[in-house]
């Protein structure tokens, strides 16, 4: 689940089991999102920085919700992250206004190297990103495809995130 500031629950997300999937089907769903009216149902998941200016912020941009928790728990809160769900989707409104504001956007998208047909979808989506914010830099998990992987693969998702983050005072 999603759940707003105020406790609402905005959205429910649900992963199908393989088992429940035609896995020969390239179309067939791995997540079922419940449907919801417009938004903020519909919006992405932002987790916003805490006790930081917009100003100095930087924020990750994610795929999956989960992977975005994680960072922003590893990371203390001191970073904002996105999840966007999936590379075709881009930020609302809200999100985009704090993008813009951010000092740094780390764009960490997931990176498919084992694509049968050999596309990257995450890699093919950065030229929007660094188009539309001069502040975005790729940042792809050093292990893995994504950052749940790299954590199971014993990388330091805070320590990852903060050689991203611009040099600030102390």
């Amino acid at each position: 689940p999603v759940w707003s500031p105020a406790g609402e629950c905005l959205r429910i997300r649900i992963r199908r089991r393989d088992v429940d999937r035609d896995i020969s089907n390239p179309k067939d769903p791995k997540y079922l999102l419940v449907p919801q009216p417009g938004q903020p149902y519909s919006a992405p998941l932002m987790l916003p920085p805490v006790d930081v200016s917009p100003d100095l912020s930087t924020w990750v941009v994610i795929e999956a919700e989960m992977d975005a928790e994680a960072v922003h728990y590893a990371c203390g809160g001191k970073v904002g992250v996105l999840s966007i769900l999936t590379v075709r989707v881009k930020p609302d409104v809200a999100a985009h206004a704090a993008l813009s504001r951010a000092a740094r956007i780390l764009v960490a998208l997931d990176f498919d190297q084992d694509k049968a047909d050999g596309s990257n979808p995450g890699a093919d989506a950065w030229p929007w990103w660094e188009q539309t914010y001069p502040q975005a830099r790729l940042w792809p998990v050093p292990e893995g495809k994504d950052p749940g992987e790299a954590f199971a693969l014993g990388v330091n998702l805070a320590e990852w995130i903060d050689t991203g983050v611009p040099l600030r005072a102390a």
